[in-house]
């Protein structure tokens, strides 16, 4: 029974992902597999890289935004003379 790389993949998940891909080489598994597992690694982490970049981003310019708006209004932000009134 062969297995495919998506129930190996899965497998692995479940099993905590222990393999590494200095595994994979230790093992004698093909070179180009070992490539193939390390460009998808790469790329999944430059995604989620990416798309916490743009939430990150999207969360200080949402920040400066509500101070900016909520400067004049007493009762949410205080400028530093008005604190005091």
């Amino acid at each position: 029974m062969s297995t495919s790389d998506v129930e190996l993949l899965k497998r692995a998940w479940r099993e905590g992902g222990e393999e590494t891909i200095e595994d994979y080489v230790e093992n004698g598994i093909d070179p180009l597999m070992v490539s193939l597992y390390q460009m998808d690694l790469d790329r999944a982490q430059f995604l989620l890289r990416s798309y916490l970049r743009v939430r990150l981003l999207k969360v200080m310019l949402s920040a400066v935004r509500v101070v900016s708006e909520g400067a004049g209004d007493k009762g949410v932000f205080w400028s530093e003379g008005e604190a005091g009134d």
